[in-house]
């Protein structure tokens, strides 16, 4: 979401409520609910980030058929900072330990071979 103030969709109550099996949507903010965003300069920072994604999926392992959310949103902070942007990219909590691979960034390395089984599997 590239909107002034954004950053409240990603820390609304019923998403932190919610139970990981109930949890089908994660919000990217442009910024944190108190602070402005600028020039669009998030949106086309997330184009840069899929388009990366879709060329190498983030080095993500070929085990894995997703790109995983602790690479995907630093990714987009990283690209942001490095434009000199002042804005402070808010996103949903995601309980890493649980959820490492939500099932909306393929990864386009992965190989599906009895070698590279996704997790859980």
């Amino acid at each position: 979401m590239d909107l002034c103030h954004a950053g409240r969709a990603a820390r609304i109550a019923q998403l932190a409520r919610s139970s990981d099996a109930e949890l089908h949507a994660w919000v990217i903010a442009a910024t944190s609910s108190d602070r402005p965003a600028f020039d669009g300069a998030f949106s086309a920072v997330v184009a840069d980030v899929l388009e990366q994604i879709a060329a190498n999926g983030l080095d993500t392992d070929r085990s894995l058929p997703y790109v995983q959310w602790d690479r995907a949103a630093p990714a987009i902070k990283r690209r942001l900072r490095g434009l000199g942007s002042t804005q402070l990219v808010h996103s949903t909590r995601v309980d890493l330990a649980r959820e490492r691979h939500l099932p909306f960034l393929p990864n386009p390395r992965w190989t599906a071979s009895p070698d590279h089984r996704p997790p859980g599997a």
